[in-house]
């Protein structure tokens, strides 16, 4: 179909044939007369021609075709949507024929055919299709549609125990993801202020001491600088920590681990 009518837009869309009055004019001749010395006689006519530029035929006739292309691919996915709607209209309304029916494994099948098109009966419906499948024994089923209602905040009014217990498990969880997703931005700001903090030399100490190296790194980050030998491991944090005594900033705190944690911090001073 889409072909079909391409062809018809094309075959329509022709360059139109220019009036005799709007059609270029063929190159028009001027007389010169040559003076001076040239290869002509002073006084002999020399004839010069002035080309005129054809108008750009191919390009509008491009240009056309496109802007047609365009027009008729919108229409087709336009239509196709409508048609796909309509479908999934007729799903729902054969679907609550068969339920009346008593032909419930079918409905349902209509049911979820048509579920996006359902609109304002989907609160209605989804109570048929999940409490249908856990009277089927379909349980993991049933979550899933469950689930469905839960995303979109439908007010479904459920009379199985099954599906009143499972919507209440699953609204704790989607309120404990909302939280933990809020919370993730602030923590990991106060990670972050954390790690570029500058700590007296007792509260780098006590923040510090007892801890594993990822404990270490996640409070402080990366070290500038790391040495071993002899069964201990130093790392050293520059510009970290300061004197409470005189309030300068100390150049280095070196922390010792020691079986894997940290045993003691060593300050250097400026």
């Amino acid at each position: 179909m889409a072909l079909v009518c391409c062809l018809l837009f094309l075959r329509s869309a022709k360059v139109p044939v220019l009036p005799r009055d709007a059609r270029p004019s063929p190159p028009r001749r001027r007389r010169v007369q040559a003076g001076g010395s040239g290869t002509a006689a002073p006084g002999t006519p020399t004839t010069v021609t002035t080309a005129h530029r054809a108008p750009p035929r191919k390009r509008k006739f491009l240009g056309i075709g496109l802007s047609g292309l365009v027009i008729v691919l919108l229409g087709l996915a336009v239509i196709g949507h409508l048609l796909g709607k309509k479908q999934q209209i007729e799903a729902l309304n054969e679907g609550s024929r068969l339920w009346d029916a008593g032909q419930r494994d079918a409905a349902v099948a209509k049911y979820e055919e048509g579920w996006t098109a359902a609109g304002s009966e989907k609160p209605g419906i989804l109570k048929r299709i999940v409490e249908h499948e856990l009277s089927k024994g379909n349980a993991a089923n049933a979550k899933t549609w469950l689930e469905k209602g839960v995303a979109e905040s439908l007010n479904v009014p459920y009379e199985h125990p099954a599906a009143l217990a499972l919507v209440a498990q699953l609204r704790q969880e989607h309120e404990a993801q909302a939280k933990q997703q809020q919370q993730q931005p602030e923590q990991a700001k106060l990670l972050q202020n954390k790690r570029g903090a500058k700590y007296s030399r007792d509260e780098f100490r006590q923040l510090v001491v007892g801890k594993s190296r990822q404990e270490v790194l996640d409070l402080l980050g990366r070290p500038q600088a790391t040495q071993e030998g002899d069964g201990f491991e130093f790392w050293d944090y520059q510009g970290r920590t300061f004197d409470p005594v005189t309030n300068r900033t100390d150049h280095n705190a070196q922390v010792e681990f020691q079986n894997g944690r940290v045993s003691n911090v060593t300050f250097v001073r400026l």
